[in-house]
């Protein structure tokens, strides 16, 4: 994925760079169209209690200065990949059980039928396993 994802910008920067501008800047400005914050210094408080991986990608947005730096620009999900926070499958279970539960209590609030009850989502387990 963080091939396509490179070509994809790859393929802006050429439509950018057949637009002669005749600043940097102006290209910068149209690129800011697809990644937002380029060139722009972050100075938040928050920098300093933030994840590695953000903080890396803000630094690295701020100091780029031209187009061309944009084609090694680092982001943080640039190959499509989230870590997952369901980290074991103990805690994958916990909630799916939670999910299911809650799903019942509204189920349950409904006097119509007594009868329903909301089965496991075995699909929501896989979605949240890969």
């Amino acid at each position: 994925m963080e091939a396509s994802n490179r070509q994809f910008l790859q393929d802006r920067m050429d439509e950018i760079e057949a637009m002669n501008l005749s600043t940097e800047e102006e290209k910068l400005e149209e690129m800011r169209v697809y990644w937002p914050g380029l060139g722009v210094k972050c100075k938040d408080p928050w920098m300093a209690t933030a994840p590695a991986e953000t903080v890396r990608q803000s630094l690295e947005e701020g100091n780029v200065t031209r187009l061309a730096d944009v084609r090694t620009l680092y982001h943080q999900h640039m190959d499509g990949v989230s870590p997952p926070n369901l980290l074991t499958d103990e805690w994958c279970r916990m909630f799916l059980d939670t999910v299911q539960t809650v799903c019942n209590e509204v189920a349950f609030r409904n006097e119509e039928d007594d009868d329903f009850e909301v089965p496991p989502c075995h699909d929501l387990a896989l979605f949240l396993k890969y």
